[in-house]
């Protein structure tokens, strides 16, 4: 269900979603549009949901596509430290380890990522990094017959069963072989994705999702207010008529 939003004029209306392409905070954006804080942050919330269904529909993507997945931190860090230090008096070493594994894993969301080159990123959020989990989207997304590049992950190593033409690269060793095979192209996405989720101080686990689709949408689209007006179906800015 989508948040409920305050009505507003659609000059402020248009004013939230111009402040929003800027990437300006909630408290900014109220203030430019003369809007309320909590207003401001309603409308937010609706245009990260707005992206979040768009985003939801898988592309076809063909060619050299890369391929890798990756972790982001949700809010609650005080939390998992607070609870690290506690179980670190009570318990011996080897079972803190393994308790304290399991708390940061439950403080993360994993994310699997898609990334034609030359084209654009798709990003799904998953529970679980297996074989299972990901060949399905795999095939789903991505043409058969395209050039899969992944690191050395063995999740990865049964994709030319499927069609697939497969390379990959060991990043213990190196970045590039000598092939020139990389997954430059996702990492620099990640590097984008956590670069701008990390200016908001911590994010709830629960919303988390809205912002890394998020960020997949401001990645594929340069145009982020006249793509966004035109999922909300808000009347684009007129040109005025020059006599």
């Amino acid at each position: 269900m989508l948040t409920r939003t305050q009505r507003i004029t659609g000059k402020k209306k248009n004013s939230l979603i111009k402040c929003f392409a800027m990437d300006l905070d909630a408290t900014n954006a109220a203030k430019i549009s003369k809007v309320s804080r909590p207003c401001a942050n309603d409308w937010y919330r609706h245009f990260r949901e707005q992206i979040y269904e768009h985003t939801r529909l898988a592309p076809r993507f063909f060619g050299e596509v890369e391929m890798d997945q990756s972790e982001f931190g949700g809010r609650g860090r005080k939390r998992m430290q607070a609870l690290l230090k506690r179980y670190a008096k009570i318990l011996p070493h080897s079972e803190y380890m393994k308790k304290a594994k399991a708390i940061r894993k439950e403080h993360k969301v994993l994310v699997f990522g898609i990334l034609q080159r030359g084209g654009a990123v798709y990003c799904h959020i998953i529970k679980k990094a297996d074989k299972d989990t990901l060949q399905p989207i795999v095939r789903l997304v991505v043409e058969q017959g395209s050039t899969v590049l992944t690191d050395k992950w063995r999740g990865f190593t049964e994709l030319k069963l499927d069609g697939y033409k497969h390379s990959s690269v060991n990043h213990s060793e190196e970045y590039v072989t000598k092939d020139g095979v990389h997954i430059n192209g996702i990492e620099a996405f990640w590097s984008f994705a956590k670069r701008r989720i990390s200016k908001f101080n911590g994010i709830a686990r629960t919303t988390l999702p809205l912002h890394v689709k998020e960020c997949e949408f401001r990645y594929n689209h340069k145009d982020v207010a006249g793509t966004l007006k035109k999922i909300l179906q808000f009347p684009t800015d007129k040109k005025k008529k020059v006599h």
